[in-house]
């Protein structure tokens, strides 16, 4: 089902992921898998990897784009860490690959929750998987992590919310991570 999300990782106090997910981002599924995920992974890897993505700029996904003839299913074959459908899946290919990754950072999707129903941080600073809910009406404190974003929007949304965090060094089951988002 499409439902927005967002799949954010910072470490050095840099967001070096901001992936725009389309598909299935609730806390049952996209939320599940990216628990599963960071389960099963050395974070080690996974925060060293992080650090050295290739940030491409909107104007040189155009370019990819066109390069593409405008197909999308030849713009996912050659560039699957760009493309929509791959929202937090972004995490494996960062994982598995060799070389620096081409990301896209997509930071401003969050502010808007109308727009933005979930999105989940990977803070590696902090330590913390973090879950954020879309659909605020309520303006964020100084001290929330998108305050800076803050606006009201034209259909009377502020940033994503977030709900809930977790201590990367003791993450839940999945049992209880959908028990804490009401997914029982």
């Amino acid at each position: 089902m499409g439902t927005r999300n967002s799949t954010m990782v910072k470490v050095d106090r840099k967001y070096k992921v901001a992936q725009y997910g389309q598909w299935d981002g609730y806390p049952s599924g996209t939320g599940k898998d990216l628990l599963t995920f960071l389960r099963s992974t050395d974070l080690t890897t996974l925060a060293d990897r992080c650090r050295v993505v290739k940030v491409v700029t909107d104007k040189e996904v155009s370019k990819m784009w066109k390069e593409c003839g405008g197909s999308n299913d030849t713009f996912k074959n050659e560039y699957p860490s760009l493309h929509r459908d791959t929202g937090w899946k972004i995490l494996q290919i960062i994982q598995e690959s060799k070389i620096p990754v081409m990301v896209s950072l997509d930071l401003e999707f969050v502010a808007d929750s109308l727009f933005c129903e979930w999105a989940y941080v990977i803070d590696f600073d902090l330590k913390t998987f973090e879950v954020y809910k879309g659909f605020n009406e309520h303006p964020l404190n100084a001290k929330d992590r998108f305050f800076s974003l803050q606006k009201r929007t034209r259909d009377g949304y502020f940033p994503v919310r977030r709900e809930f965090s977790y201590k990367l060094s003791a993450l839940p089951t999945v049992e209880q991570f959908l028990k804490d988002c009401g997914n029982e």
